[in-house]
């Protein structure tokens, strides 16, 4: 499914907007555990505004463009080259144990929606210490993996650590 980053967030005279892509992202996580035992993945890609003729016409008013800019940490509009790649992505085996959930590629908008709190939610608490390892994933010949781990009382204390072709560190 192709959702939208106003899937997970809300905003201003995006209403309906917001209303219809937050109901494909519920969408998604039912389908993606109803169809899990038939080996089916239902997962969703959540872009920001990407630059396309449709929305040049948007951004050609300076208050409009201000308010998506500051909104957004990585301060640029996404291009269908990275909507496409993160569909191709989705859809590959490299996300093989990937369903019921969204990649959101918004340029960081909603994690600054959200507070900046989007670090890594697991059930129980308090843990004292834990570590989740997503990854290794290879795609021609570029090897990506992620760890989150946790030292201290509760989760007042995550690290989060990228690695690229074995290297990296948090």
């Amino acid at each position: 499914n192709i959702t939208s980053q106003m899937g997970h967030v809300g905003a201003e005279n995006r209403t309906v907007y917001c209303m219809t892509k937050h109901a494909i992202e519920g969408l998604t996580k039912a389908l993606g555990v109803e169809l899990a035992p038939q080996n089916i993945r239902v997962n969703s890609v959540a872009p920001t505004f990407v630059e396309t003729p449709m929305t040049a016409p948007m951004f050609a008013r300076p208050e409009f463009a201000k308010w998506v800019m500051e909104r957004m940490p990585l301060g640029r509009l996404g291009q269908l080259d990275e909507v496409a790649a993160s569909v191709v992505y989705v859809a590959s085996e490299a996300a093989g144990l990937m369903t019921g959930a969204s990649l959101v590629i918004d340029g960081g908008w909603a994690v600054k929606a959200d507070g900046g709190n989007k670090v890594l939610e697991l059930p129980g608490a308090p843990l004292d210490t834990f570590s989740v390892l997503f990854g290794p994933s290879q795609v021609d010949g570029v090897a990506v993996s992620a760890r989150a781990r946790s030292e201290g009382q509760g989760r007042r204390f995550p690290a989060f650590a990228v690695g690229l072709n074995g290297g990296g560190g948090y």
